[in-house]
């Protein structure tokens, strides 16, 4: 049976005990990269040392927002390649639509149940991994000349 590679998830929460809580439930089914502020995490993206599969992301923090980098992955098309799942204890209407029109594919409010966090998180990388497979497949279908 093939083995999967372990898919990598980027954390970005500035709260040191957020991303403890995050690592314990989620190091057994994927590789994590924390950042603890978003220029932090700009850097990590950029530097493409390690391929980023899933971006779990806070928005409140000191400085900058989590719909910063929302706003610089989707002017730099990341949001095409890497989905986002923010998590927020703010929970008012105009953040959770923000968050959905700069393009995070999910909205968890914090505190959340550990275990549907954990399914959320694997049932949307399993979906990017669906959707990046069936276009490589569309790829090769149109690009190799028919054989009729």
């Amino acid at each position: 049976m093939k083995q999967l590679k372990k898919k990598t998830a980027l954390i970005v929460d500035d709260a040191e005990i957020n991303r403890v809580i995050l690592t314990e439930l989620l190091q057994d089914d994927l590789n994590l990269i924390e950042a603890e502020s978003i220029d932090g995490a700009i850097d990590i993206i950029q530097s493409g040392k390690t391929p980023i599969d899933i971006i779990l992301l806070d928005l409140i923090f000191p400085e900058k927002s989590g719909f910063d980098l929302l706003e610089f992955l989707r002017g730099n098309h990341y949001l095409d390649e890497i989905p986002v799942i923010v998590m927020s204890s703010e929970g008012s209407d105009d953040f959770i639509e923000r968050a959905f029109l700069l393009g995070a594919i999910d909205y968890v409010r914090k505190p959340f149940t550990e275990r549907i966090l954990v399914r959320r998180v694997l049932t949307t990388l399993l979906l990017y991994q669906n959707k990046k497979e069936l276009i490589r497949k569309i790829e090769e279908r149109y690009e190799t000349p028919s054989s009729r």
